[in-house]
């Protein structure tokens, strides 16, 4: 066969690839990224309206910390999962013993995490920014060990990229919590509890997957050799993860420390909302890291950067339009959020920028880690945080949350850099 032949055949499979599972799990993923953020929106437009900005900040100070908890509490496992389901879903004796101990691996880690947690943000309530943000965290840690193994489920259904099941059960989780958000208003209760919504729709869901589950789950199947391949592969990842979600998170969190509640709530409602665009990026990301870790192993280097050539084009069509989107729905939200959050038009603006520019790379944020350059990828982040913080820790006083949009958008910048040359230096693919 020539080399030409080789070649269309390469092209017609990847197309039908691309156009049959790859496209529906996407449009899948789709509507459950898309519900989520809209949730995400909803939750703060409802607490914005009926509490005003300091539940806002209260709230999403909280759900930061329990994002970066829970990555602690994960130790990476959850993306061994992926990769080893994604390698060995073939043989479904093997999927069995590395999905079963990496599920009991899980949940004891992050019920200790937790554990650790709330026994010392009890005794020291003086390390968080408000006496509203210490109980709300102390809430929604008890929900972590749920949050986690369930998280760890997902993954299952990543490595045989089930996307469908995946993004329903995410879907079903901010529905759920979007629901009683909209309870909890209703009735005015304590907005310092409003994070009890986490916990009730974990729980559920937990049970639910458990059940969904149960036959590839078996205690008898827990296998030292696996938890030990689980763990290795989880502290180099763990680190990586941790800086990643602090590197999300921080802004708003520092923004808590120096300004209060009500200016990180000002914050979070344009993080928010610039932020959106990120959902393309994060399902194709998702849709992409399976495919990755099965051929880099493969070794097939063709079909990886056909999709890399595909996703990049999308990547940069796409962005316009996405960012026009933005401008005009976060007009439309703070139009009726009321007059009071106009403010956050000058952050919004500012975070937009990193935000779209950050997207044209993002869907390659896993690549590091699923071709074996965990540590390259820790370097990467632990570049951005310290920037990101620094920053902050410049701005914010001088600036307030301008500051920190400013931060985050000029790390962006670097983040983009950074990645790009460190793909191409492991792998050879160009992700610009």
């Amino acid at each position: 066969m020539s080399t030409r032949q080789g070649r269309k055949k390469e092209d017609m499979k990847f197309k039908k690839l691309l156009g049959g599972k790859f496209a529906t799990d996407s449009i899948w993923m789709l509507i459950s990224y898309s519900v989520v953020a809209a949730s995400g929106i909803l939750v703060n437009f409802i607490l914005g309206h009926f509490y005003g900005p300091d539940a806002v900040g209260v709230f999403n100070q909280s759900y930061s910390l329990f994002q970066i908890f829970a990555v602690v509490g994960a130790m990476g496992i959850n993306f061994s999962t992926v990769k080893h389901v994604a390698e060995y879903k073939d043989d479904i004796s093997k999927v069995t013993k590395i999905f079963s101990t990496s599920q009991v691996l899980t949940f004891l880690i992050s019920f200790l995490v937790s554990l650790v947690i709330i026994i010392v943000i009890s005794v020291f309530p003086g390390l968080m920014s408000s006496d509203n943000v210490r109980r709300a965290t102390l809430l929604i840690t008890i929900s972590l060990p749920f949050f986690v193994s369930n998280k760890n489920q997902w993954s299952y259904y990543i490595g045989f990229r089930r996307m469908r099941e995946y993004s329903m059960f995410r879907l079903f989780r901010w529905v759920v919590i979007l629901f009683i958000i909209i309870i909890w208003s209703l009735l005015k209760l304590s907005m310092v509890y409003a994070v009890a919504a986490f916990l009730i729709s974990d729980v559920l869901l937990s049970v639910m997957l458990h059940i969904l589950n149960a036959k590839a789950f078996s205690f008898s199947d827990i296998n030292k050799g696996w938890a030990l391949k689980h763990l290795n592969f989880g502290y180099k990842s763990i680190l990586t993860e941790v800086l990643s979600s602090v590197y999300a998170r921080i802004p708003i969190i520092l923004i808590g420390y120096f300004l209060g509640d009500k200016e990180a709530g000002m914050y979070s409602i344009a993080a928010t909302m610039a932020s959106g665009i990120l959902i393309i990026a994060s399902i194709l990301q998702d849709n992409f890291n399976p495919v990755v870790a099965n051929l880099h192993s493969a070794g097939d280097v063709n079909q990886l950067e056909n999709y890399v050539r595909k996703l990049r084009r999308f990547s940069l069509l796409s962005l316009l339009p996405l960012v026009i989107g933005s401008v005009i729905l976060y007009k439309i939200y703070i139009f009726f959020l009321g007059s009071e959050y106009k403010g956050t038009s000058t952050i919004f603006y500012i975070l937009i920028t990193g935000v779209g520019l950050s997207y044209l790379v993002s869907w390659a944020g896993g690549v590091l880690t699923m071709t074996g350059n965990q540590m390259l990828n820790l370097l990467r982040l632990l570049i951005t945080l310290v920037i990101t913080v620094g920053g902050c820790l410049i701005f914010v006083p001088a600036l307030g949350a301008t500051g920190a949009a400013i931060a985050f958008s000029f790390s962006a910048v670097v983040n983009i850099v950074v990645l790009y040359f460190f793909i191409l230096k492991r792998t050879k693919i160009k992700i610009l």
